[in-house]
């Protein structure tokens, strides 16, 4: 099973706390995926990326949106079962 099979699974056993859940995880999986393929790239060619100023302020963005992808999912996955009981 993929990284995307996992995380489209997981979305829709969310749906057992709250439909709109689905969406929610969803999108955590695109930006997961985006992040993810943006690190490979960034890292296939460290020695000239790690000196360029464009893709410091990439690599910089990616933490930021790292940062709020883990609040993104902590927060309502976290939330959501205790509103079911």
């Amino acid at each position: 099973m993929t990284r995307i099979d996992r995380w489209v699974r997981a979305s829709f056993d969310t749906v057992q706390f709250e439909e709109f859940m689905v969406e929610v995880v969803q999108g955590l999986r695109r930006l997961d995926t985006a992040l993810t393929e943006a690190d490979k790239i960034f890292l296939s060619d460290f020695e000239k990326n790690k000196t360029s100023l464009e893709e410091s302020l990439k690599l910089s963005e990616r933490i930021t949106l790292s940062y709020l992808w883990v609040l993104g999912e902590a927060y309502p996955l976290s939330r959501t079962p205790s509103q079911g009981s």
